[in-house]
């Protein structure tokens, strides 16, 4: 059966989001969210498969993220970061700028498909929090796969393409699944569309943080400024940034 569109209520937000300490390898989330996001209707089943069939390519990407040095008491990691994602997200259509307050810029995206159609804002961070190396079994900031077992298979960035990775695998890095497991989904997610020639049926806009693991102590001056607010003007926010629900399934 397909999925029904996205209907927005003005001003609801809502919150969908994952906070795991390991990433799961695979992209079940993407099979959950995905089919609301389309005006063609892609069915939860089409979602998986190509999902599936690009698993090495999702893990790849994530694992590049996952090795930024993006935490507060590095500067250098964190402008790495943004150019990463400015680049990767200009790369798929969306206009891209940083916001500047008196921390740690926000990086801001959107893709606009018409005036009159609804507006979508999604917030990410795309900080980790500081690492003590003694309380790792590896290194933080080198993206490692470990098997059900747990086993350890080595850097995902190094990886053959023909390696499987099945669900019970796990990757290991500072900030692999917060925040960086959602943002990079996301990423996939408009490749995914891409491939199947479906269109948004709504404007998206990002909102990517970078300090949210230091308490946010820039935020307010973002959110504050009139010109931004103006840009971030949406009719429903999703933060990808919460508690994994208690099912434990994606939301």
């Amino acid at each position: 059966m397909s999925a029904s569109p996205l209907r927005l209520t003005p001003r609801t937000p809502v919150r969908p989001s994952s906070r795991l300490r390991t990433a799961r390898v695979g992209a079940s989330l993407l099979a959950a969210f995905l089919p609301t996001l389309v005006a063609a209707q892609l069915t939860p089943d089409q979602a998986r498969s190509w999902v599936d069939a690009h698993r090495w390519e999702a893990v790849q990407q994530l694992g590049t993220m996952a090795a930024f040095h993006a935490v507060a008491s590095q500067p250098e990691g964190l402008a790495e970061a943004r150019r990463y994602l400015r680049r990767r997200l200009e790369g798929r259509g969306f206009e891209t700028r940083e916001l500047m307050g008196t921390g740690v810029p926000a990086v801001f995206g959107q893709k606009l498909v018409g005036a009159g159609r609804p507006t979508l804002l999604l917030y990410f961070h795309y900080d980790g929090q500081e690492v003590d190396p003694t309380k790792w079994k590896s290194d933080p900031f080198t993206p490692t796969l470990f098997d059900g077992s747990g086993a350890d298979l080595g850097d995902v960035r190094s990886l053959p393409r023909t390696t499987p990775l099945p669900d019970e695998d796990r990757a290991y890095g500072r900030a692999i699944a917060d925040d960086r497991g959602p943002l990079s989904a996301f990423l996939v997610a408009l490749d995914l569309l891409d491939a199947q020639g479906a269109a948004l049926s709504f404007n998206v806009k990002l909102f990517l943080e970078g300090e949210e693991e230091s308490s946010s102590p820039g935020l307010a001056s973002i959110l504050g400024n009139p010109e931004y607010q103006r840009l971030l003007a949406a009719d429903a926010v999703v933060i990808f940034d919460a508690p994994m629900y208690q099912s434990d399934d994606p939301t």
